[in-house]
Protein backbone atom coordinates (compact mmCIF):
# COMPACT_ATOMS: atom_id res chain seq x y z
CA UNK A 1 0.00 0.00 0.00
CA UNK A 2 1.41 3.56 -1.30
CA UNK A 3 2.14 5.76 2.08
CA UNK A 4 -0.69 8.11 2.68
CA UNK A 5 0.99 12.12 2.69
CA UNK A 6 0.34 13.94 5.77
CA UNK A 7 -1.58 16.99 5.13
CA UNK A 8 1.41 19.84 5.41
CA UNK A 9 3.12 17.40 3.19
CA UNK A 10 3.02 18.37 -1.13
CA UNK A 11 2.32 14.72 -2.55
CA UNK A 12 5.22 12.63 -3.87
CA UNK A 13 6.80 14.09 -7.23
CA UNK A 14 8.39 11.67 -9.77
CA UNK A 15 12.19 11.78 -9.00
CA UNK A 16 14.02 14.25 -10.99
CA UNK A 17 16.31 13.14 -13.69
CA UNK A 18 19.48 15.14 -13.87
CA UNK A 19 21.32 15.28 -17.42
CA UNK A 20 24.69 13.99 -17.16
CA UNK A 21 26.20 16.49 -15.32
CA UNK A 22 30.17 15.96 -16.49
CA UNK A 23 31.32 18.53 -18.96
CA UNK A 24 32.84 17.64 -22.50
CA UNK A 25 35.76 19.24 -21.30
CA UNK A 26 36.29 17.11 -18.19
CA UNK A 27 36.45 13.70 -20.84
CA UNK A 28 39.88 13.03 -20.25
CA UNK A 29 41.38 9.64 -20.44
CA UNK A 30 44.82 8.75 -18.73
CA UNK A 31 46.78 10.24 -21.36
CA UNK A 32 45.15 13.61 -20.95
CA UNK A 33 45.08 14.06 -17.37
CA UNK A 34 48.96 13.03 -17.45
CA UNK A 35 49.61 15.79 -20.23
CA UNK A 36 47.49 18.32 -18.11
CA UNK A 37 49.89 17.55 -14.59
CA UNK A 38 52.78 17.44 -16.56
CA UNK A 39 51.99 21.02 -18.56
CA UNK A 40 50.94 22.75 -15.19
CA UNK A 41 53.79 22.48 -13.46
CA UNK A 42 55.01 25.63 -12.24
CA UNK A 43 58.26 26.83 -13.92
CA UNK A 44 61.15 28.22 -11.60
CA UNK A 45 60.96 31.94 -12.17
CA UNK A 46 62.22 32.93 -8.92
CA UNK A 47 65.08 31.74 -9.63
CA UNK A 48 65.95 33.89 -12.57
CA UNK A 49 64.60 36.80 -10.90
CA UNK A 50 67.51 36.15 -8.49
CA UNK A 51 69.88 36.18 -11.48
CA UNK A 52 68.40 39.42 -12.34
CA UNK A 53 68.93 40.94 -9.01
CA UNK A 54 72.16 39.12 -8.95
CA UNK A 55 73.24 41.16 -12.05
CA UNK A 56 71.74 44.38 -10.86
CA UNK A 57 73.80 44.58 -7.74
CA UNK A 58 77.02 43.59 -9.38
CA UNK A 59 77.10 45.78 -11.93
CA UNK A 60 76.30 48.60 -8.95
CA UNK A 61 79.29 47.40 -7.55
CA UNK A 62 81.67 47.64 -10.85
CA UNK A 63 80.46 50.97 -10.98
CA UNK A 64 81.65 52.00 -7.82
CA UNK A 65 85.15 51.46 -8.62
CA UNK A 66 84.87 53.28 -11.66
CA UNK A 67 85.77 57.32 -12.08
CA UNK A 68 83.23 59.49 -10.97
CA UNK A 69 83.54 61.17 -14.03
CA UNK A 70 83.89 58.82 -16.61
CA UNK A 71 81.09 57.61 -19.54
CA UNK A 72 81.54 54.20 -18.83
CA UNK A 73 80.22 54.41 -15.24
CA UNK A 74 77.47 56.23 -16.55
CA UNK A 75 76.44 53.32 -19.11
CA UNK A 76 77.15 50.71 -15.93
CA UNK A 77 75.08 53.16 -13.65
CA UNK A 78 72.21 53.19 -16.83
CA UNK A 79 72.58 49.57 -17.06
CA UNK A 80 72.23 49.20 -13.44
CA UNK A 81 68.98 51.08 -13.64
CA UNK A 82 67.55 49.52 -16.70
CA UNK A 83 68.13 45.60 -14.81
CA UNK A 84 66.94 46.57 -11.58
CA UNK A 85 64.00 47.94 -12.98
CA UNK A 86 63.58 44.99 -15.12
CA UNK A 87 63.49 42.79 -12.06
CA UNK A 88 61.14 45.13 -10.40
CA UNK A 89 58.78 45.13 -13.48
CA UNK A 90 58.91 41.34 -13.70
CA UNK A 91 58.12 40.98 -9.41
CA UNK A 92 55.07 43.04 -10.41
CA UNK A 93 54.38 41.02 -13.39
CA UNK A 94 54.16 37.77 -10.85
CA UNK A 95 52.39 38.85 -8.72
CA UNK A 96 49.56 40.20 -10.52
CA UNK A 97 49.55 37.02 -12.13
CA UNK A 98 49.73 35.25 -9.28
CA UNK A 99 46.51 37.32 -8.36
CA UNK A 100 44.58 36.64 -11.05
CA UNK A 101 45.27 32.58 -11.27
CA UNK A 102 43.55 32.77 -7.29
CA UNK A 103 40.66 35.19 -8.71
CA UNK A 104 40.44 32.61 -11.46
CA UNK A 105 40.20 28.84 -9.28
CA UNK A 106 37.89 31.30 -6.71
CA UNK A 107 35.70 31.75 -9.88
CA UNK A 108 36.11 27.78 -10.73
CA UNK A 109 34.70 26.89 -7.28
CA UNK A 110 31.91 29.48 -7.77
CA UNK A 111 30.71 28.10 -10.95
CA UNK A 112 31.25 24.18 -9.48
CA UNK A 113 28.90 25.19 -6.49
CA UNK A 114 26.47 27.22 -8.94
CA UNK A 115 26.83 23.59 -10.94
CA UNK A 116 28.15 25.15 -13.64
CA UNK A 117 30.06 22.32 -15.02
CA UNK A 118 30.78 22.58 -18.48
CA UNK A 119 32.34 26.14 -17.74
CA UNK A 120 34.26 25.18 -15.01
CA UNK A 121 35.66 22.07 -16.95
CA UNK A 122 36.88 24.84 -19.69
CA UNK A 123 38.56 27.02 -17.30
CA UNK A 124 40.44 23.98 -15.57
CA UNK A 125 41.57 22.56 -18.65
CA UNK A 126 42.41 26.10 -19.90
CA UNK A 127 44.10 26.78 -16.07
CA UNK A 128 46.07 23.27 -15.91
CA UNK A 129 46.92 23.25 -19.77
CA UNK A 130 49.96 25.87 -19.04
CA UNK A 131 52.30 26.45 -16.40
CA UNK A 132 50.88 27.92 -13.33
CA UNK A 133 52.15 30.25 -10.68
CA UNK A 134 52.04 28.70 -7.58
CA UNK A 135 52.72 24.96 -6.61
CA UNK A 136 49.67 25.80 -4.12
CA UNK A 137 47.26 27.18 -6.61
CA UNK A 138 48.38 24.13 -8.90
CA UNK A 139 47.35 21.42 -6.25
CA UNK A 140 43.88 23.28 -5.81
CA UNK A 141 43.52 23.22 -9.62
CA UNK A 142 43.97 19.49 -9.47
CA UNK A 143 41.52 19.06 -6.07
CA UNK A 144 39.05 20.52 -8.20
CA UNK A 145 39.50 18.57 -11.77
CA UNK A 146 39.50 15.48 -9.30
CA UNK A 147 35.69 16.84 -7.77
CA UNK A 148 34.62 17.65 -10.93
CA UNK A 149 35.58 14.12 -12.68
CA UNK A 150 33.70 12.61 -9.68
CA UNK A 151 30.91 14.84 -10.09
CA UNK A 152 30.51 13.63 -14.25
CA UNK A 153 30.57 10.29 -12.53
CA UNK A 154 34.14 9.72 -14.01
CA UNK A 155 35.39 7.32 -11.31
CA UNK A 156 38.16 5.70 -12.56
CA UNK A 157 39.69 9.24 -13.80
CA UNK A 158 39.11 10.62 -10.51
CA UNK A 159 40.94 7.88 -8.71
CA UNK A 160 43.62 8.29 -10.99
CA UNK A 161 43.78 12.11 -9.91
CA UNK A 162 43.10 11.49 -6.51
CA UNK A 163 45.92 8.98 -6.22
CA UNK A 164 48.50 11.39 -7.86
CA UNK A 165 47.79 14.00 -5.26
CA UNK A 166 48.65 11.72 -2.59
CA UNK A 167 50.91 9.79 -4.14
CA UNK A 168 53.21 11.51 -6.01
CA UNK A 169 52.18 15.20 -4.94
CA UNK A 170 52.24 14.35 -1.51
CA UNK A 171 49.27 16.40 -0.35
CA UNK A 172 48.76 15.92 4.00
CA UNK A 173 47.02 17.94 6.55
CA UNK A 174 43.44 18.87 6.21
CA UNK A 175 44.01 19.17 2.72
CA UNK A 176 44.94 15.50 2.52
CA UNK A 177 42.48 14.03 4.85
CA UNK A 178 39.57 16.19 2.14
CA UNK A 179 41.60 14.17 -0.76
CA UNK A 180 41.52 10.93 0.98
CA UNK A 181 37.54 11.31 1.36
CA UNK A 182 37.17 11.76 -1.94
CA UNK A 183 39.17 8.86 -2.83
CA UNK A 184 37.47 6.66 -1.50
CA UNK A 185 33.97 7.56 -2.20
CA UNK A 186 35.19 7.23 -5.88
CA UNK A 187 36.18 3.40 -4.78
CA UNK A 188 32.64 3.16 -3.20
CA UNK A 189 30.85 4.80 -6.29
CA UNK A 190 32.73 2.50 -8.43
CA UNK A 191 32.26 -0.52 -6.38
CA UNK A 192 36.50 -0.86 -5.78
CA UNK A 193 34.76 -2.43 -2.26
CA UNK A 194 37.90 -4.25 -1.05
CA UNK A 195 40.18 -1.39 -1.56
CA UNK A 196 37.64 1.23 0.27
CA UNK A 197 37.34 -1.15 2.86
CA UNK A 198 41.11 -0.69 3.56
CA UNK A 199 40.72 3.03 2.84
CA UNK A 200 38.67 3.10 5.50
CA UNK A 201 40.65 1.83 8.17
CA UNK A 202 43.22 3.89 6.75
CA UNK A 203 41.19 6.92 7.25
CA UNK A 204 40.07 6.09 10.60
CA UNK A 205 43.85 6.30 11.55
CA UNK A 206 44.43 9.32 10.56
CA UNK A 207 40.85 11.20 11.19
CA UNK A 208 39.53 9.72 14.47
CA UNK A 209 42.96 8.42 16.45
CA UNK A 210 44.89 11.71 15.70
CA UNK A 211 47.18 11.36 12.97
CA UNK A 212 45.57 14.17 11.32
CA UNK A 213 47.22 16.53 13.99
CA UNK A 214 49.88 14.66 13.78
CA UNK A 215 50.38 15.50 9.97
CA UNK A 216 50.06 18.75 10.96
CA UNK A 217 52.58 19.16 13.96
CA UNK A 218 55.16 17.53 11.06
CA UNK A 219 54.48 20.37 8.77
CA UNK A 220 54.74 22.96 11.14
CA UNK A 221 51.05 23.65 11.56
CA UNK A 222 49.27 23.55 15.14
CA UNK A 223 46.56 21.05 15.12
CA UNK A 224 42.70 22.31 15.15
CA UNK A 225 41.94 24.18 18.11
CA UNK A 226 38.64 23.06 19.74
CA UNK A 227 38.32 19.53 18.96
CA UNK A 228 38.69 17.52 15.33
CA UNK A 229 37.80 19.78 12.45
CA UNK A 230 33.83 18.10 11.68
CA UNK A 231 34.48 18.43 8.11
CA UNK A 232 36.57 15.47 7.57
CA UNK A 233 34.75 13.59 10.50
CA UNK A 234 31.50 13.79 9.01
CA UNK A 235 33.07 13.41 5.69
CA UNK A 236 34.17 9.66 6.95
CA UNK A 237 30.86 8.89 8.71
CA UNK A 238 29.45 9.34 5.66
CA UNK A 239 31.08 7.41 3.72
CA UNK A 240 31.56 4.98 6.36
CA UNK A 241 27.43 4.92 6.21
CA UNK A 242 27.94 4.52 2.57
CA UNK A 243 29.85 1.83 2.51
CA UNK A 244 27.57 0.03 4.94
CA UNK A 245 24.56 0.35 2.10
CA UNK A 246 26.79 -1.19 -0.45
CA UNK A 247 27.66 -3.98 1.88
CA UNK A 248 24.30 -5.30 3.03
CA UNK A 249 25.22 -3.82 6.35
CA UNK A 250 22.01 -1.90 6.38
CA UNK A 251 21.38 -1.53 10.25
CA UNK A 252 25.07 -0.83 11.00
CA UNK A 253 24.67 2.30 8.35
CA UNK A 254 21.36 3.41 10.63
CA UNK A 255 23.96 2.97 14.06
CA UNK A 256 26.52 4.77 12.24
CA UNK A 257 24.10 7.78 11.49
CA UNK A 258 21.93 7.45 14.85
CA UNK A 259 25.77 8.18 17.05
CA UNK A 260 27.10 11.11 14.41
CA UNK A 261 23.88 13.27 13.72
CA UNK A 262 25.47 15.75 15.59
CA UNK A 263 28.76 15.80 14.17
CA UNK A 264 26.98 15.26 10.49
CA UNK A 265 24.99 18.50 10.87
CA UNK A 266 28.15 20.34 11.81
CA UNK A 267 30.34 19.11 9.25
CA UNK A 268 28.20 18.43 5.93
CA UNK A 269 25.48 21.62 6.73
CA UNK A 270 22.77 21.20 3.95
CA UNK A 271 24.66 18.14 2.73
CA UNK A 272 23.71 16.29 6.07
CA UNK A 273 20.69 15.49 3.15
CA UNK A 274 22.60 13.02 1.68
CA UNK A 275 23.16 11.15 4.99
CA UNK A 276 19.50 11.42 6.04
CA UNK A 277 18.86 9.68 2.15
CA UNK A 278 21.17 6.84 2.73
CA UNK A 279 19.67 5.71 6.23
CA UNK A 280 16.25 6.20 4.48
CA UNK A 281 17.25 3.34 2.04
CA UNK A 282 18.56 1.63 4.83
CA UNK A 283 15.21 1.76 6.72
CA UNK A 284 13.19 0.84 3.21
CA UNK A 285 15.29 -2.05 3.09
CA UNK A 286 14.70 -3.19 6.38
CA UNK A 287 10.98 -3.05 5.84
CA UNK A 288 10.84 -0.21 8.15
CA UNK A 289 8.35 2.65 6.01
CA UNK A 290 7.42 4.88 8.57
CA UNK A 291 10.71 5.46 9.19
CA UNK A 292 12.53 5.44 5.60
CA UNK A 293 9.95 8.19 4.84
CA UNK A 294 10.81 10.37 6.83
CA UNK A 295 14.17 10.74 6.63
CA UNK A 296 13.59 10.76 3.17
CA UNK A 297 11.19 13.80 3.54
CA UNK A 298 13.91 15.41 5.81
CA UNK A 299 16.46 14.70 2.93
CA UNK A 300 14.52 16.10 0.37
CA UNK A 301 13.75 19.07 2.21
CA UNK A 302 17.38 20.51 2.45
CA UNK A 303 18.65 18.93 -0.96
CA UNK A 304 17.05 18.54 -4.31
CA UNK A 305 15.76 14.79 -4.70
CA UNK A 306 17.47 14.81 -8.23
CA UNK A 307 20.80 15.75 -6.83
CA UNK A 308 20.59 12.79 -4.50
CA UNK A 309 20.01 10.19 -6.96
CA UNK A 310 22.55 11.73 -8.78
CA UNK A 311 25.11 11.05 -6.37
CA UNK A 312 23.90 7.75 -5.17
CA UNK A 313 21.71 6.03 -7.20
CA UNK A 314 20.43 3.64 -4.68
CA UNK A 315 17.87 7.01 -3.79
CA UNK A 316 16.37 6.00 -6.48
CA UNK A 317 14.28 3.04 -4.59
CA UNK A 318 13.11 5.36 -1.67
CA UNK A 319 12.37 8.41 -4.25
CA UNK A 320 9.80 5.92 -5.70
CA UNK A 321 8.02 4.93 -2.52
CA UNK A 322 8.21 7.79 -0.18
CA UNK A 323 7.02 11.88 -0.43
CA UNK A 324 8.70 14.02 -1.71
CA UNK A 325 9.40 17.43 -0.40
CA UNK A 326 10.81 20.54 -2.51
CA UNK A 327 13.42 22.46 -0.37
CA UNK A 328 12.46 26.42 0.12
CA UNK A 329 12.80 28.35 -2.68
CA UNK A 330 12.15 25.66 -5.29
CA UNK A 331 9.82 25.78 -8.23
Amino acid sequence: MPPVNPPDVPPALPPTVLPPAEPAHAEHDDADLAALIELSRPRPVFRHIGTVVTLAWMTIFVAYFLPAQSVARGGVMALAFIVGAGGVFTLWALARAFRVEQLELDGIEDALALKQYPQAGARLEALLGRPMRSAQGRLRAMILLATLLTRGRRFEAALQMYTHLLEVERVAGPGGAVVRLGRVMAMLQSDHLYDADRAINDLRRLIDRGGLDAEMLAADAPPTAGGPDPLPVAGLRLIEMYRDIKTGHFREAIDVFEASRAILRRGLAHRCAEALALVAVAHDLLDEPLLAAQRFAEATLLQPVGELIWRYPEVDRVARKYPIVRPPGEG
